[in-house]
């Protein structure tokens, strides 16, 4: 079967003397694994259209249970990305996080799309970079099914305070009087089952922007502007909520934190 898709390069393997295998994310089928067959050659015209961070369309053969790259044409390269290391490092954690939300054979037009405009804002500095990470973070694992909950309190029902706590095994929120009766006699909070909570602070402006970032549409989801205080908040809870629930390390994480402290 030949097909003519458009997708976005998240993963490229070298493989063989001139070959690589490009994972691309696709709206209609998910995340598709392609060998391209002589792409590292020097002689390769194709080596743009199948470089990481590009969307292109790609001509695809599938025989005998494996997909073979025919052709392809760029859409977008997001050749800023590459010319930095900090965006080099963010847009990496970025596809990573997306590779692994995806699925071969499941639409992820959604997950694509905000992907790409998330590259682009990358690419182009709209926002700073912590804001864009922590937004992606946590607008990915809402549109994956791991959407907190964050209209009120998960215990008394308040849904107005300056603190709350959002409890990120159980993925709802906390207020600060209902912690202190969990805590009372006890130096950390445990819950029902003895383990730990792993409580992630929330002032009312980070709050605010948590619902924003689960809420609004995708062409506006980083349209918000912060204090540093609340920027820390949602940054840690985003990552933190991340991690824990997708149980993975990512190196290109550990990369990124990297960059940032030697800047």
């Amino acid at each position: 079967m030949q097909y003519s898709i458009d997708g976005l390069v998240i993963r490229e393997t070298e493989t063989g003397e001139n070959d690589k295998r490009i994972t691309l994310l696709t709206a209609e089928r998910g995340k598709i694994t392609v060998l391209a067959k002589g792409a590292r050659s020097l002689k390769s015209k194709y080596m743009n259209a199948i470089s990481l961070f590009t969307y292109g369309n790609y001509e695809i053969t599938e025989r005998s249970g494996y997909s073979w790259f025919g052709g392809g044409s760029v859409i977008e390269p997001f050749y800023s990305v590459r010319d930095d290391i900090d965006r080099l490092a963010l847009a990496s954690y970025v596809v990573d996080v997306a590779g692994e939300l995806s699925g071969a054979e499941e639409p992820a037009e959604e997950l694509l799309r905000l992907t790409l405009n998330t590259l682009y804002a990358i690419a182009n500095d709209l926002k700073p970079h912590n804001q864009i990470k922590a937004v992606y973070e946590l607008r990915v694992m809402a549109m994956s099914g791991y959407m907190p909950m964050l209209d009120e309190c998960g215990i008394c029902g308040k849904n107005k305070s300056e603190l709350f706590y959002l409890d990120v095994m159980n993925g709802m929120l906390k207020c600060e009087e209902c912690i202190h009766k969990l805590n009372s006699r006890r130096d950390i909070p445990v819950s029902e089952d003895g383990a730990a909570f792993i409580l992630v602070p929330l002032n009312y402006r980070a709050l605010s922007a948590a619902r924003y970032i689960t809420e609004a549409s995708l062409s506006k989801v980083m349209s918000f502007v912060l204090d540093d205080e609340a920027m820390k908040m949602i940054s840690k809870m985003s990552e933190t909520y991340l991690l824990h629930h997708l149980e993975k390390n990512f190196s290109s994480l550990d990369f990124y934190k990297s960059v940032k402290n030697l800047m």
